[in-house]
């Protein structure tokens, strides 16, 4: 961390100088955390990120963001994930570049190195937060079985207008809901 800024810088594995992979959506805090699961299940999360393209910690965060969303929304996800597919008919420029990374990534599958840092990753502290620790063992397990075309869907729709996946995806079911 440079300390004359008030941010971390964000987390990135090594592709190649010009290009890192990000392995947190920019504007994110980093937070560390070993995962608390089996190293069989480190072993499936690792091959499922690959296979997506993603970052270990990338898939994770956006995943259980997915789950958290999918929980609050219950009824109301399903016309929100319509119109976050709807919104991503029409292109638009993701603001910075770090955000155009960011896309860029859930977009092309170009695949990240196969470094990463399990058991430990770099998740996203505003969503560590909705995650009592007694929790934390079920909601990491639980997030396998999460729809991750759904969670890059969702997350694309928020990155264009600079909002967080829960962000966006709360005020689109509010506006659902005044209809």
């Amino acid at each position: 961390m440079n300390l004359g800024t008030t941010s971390p810088s964000l987390p990135t594995l090594p592709r190649s100088p010009s290009d890192p992979t990000l392995r947190l959506r920019p504007g994110d805090r980093p937070q560390w955390l070993e995962a608390p699961v089996a190293d069989e299940v480190l072993l499936r999360w690792r091959g499922a990120a690959r296979k997506a393209g993603l970052p270990v910690d990338a898939w994770v965060a956006l995943l259980l963001e997915l789950e958290l969303v999918v929980e609050e929304l219950s009824d109301l996800y399903e016309p929100v994930l319509e119109s976050a597919a709807h919104m991503l008919k029409t292109p638009r420029l993701a603001f910075g570049d770090s955000r155009r990374r960011w896309v860029h990534q859930l977009t092309e599958s170009s695949g990240p190195d196969d470094n990463d840092e399990l058991p430990s990753m770099a998740l996203p502290s505003r969503l560590l937060a909705r995650v009592p620790p007694n929790e934390q063992v079920s909601r990491f397990l639980s997030i396998e079985h999460g729809d991750l075309e759904a969670a890059k869907t969702l997350d694309l729709a928020a990155i264009a207008e600079g909002l967080t996946m829960e962000a966006w995806a709360y005020r689109c079911a509010l506006r659902l809901t005044r209809r």
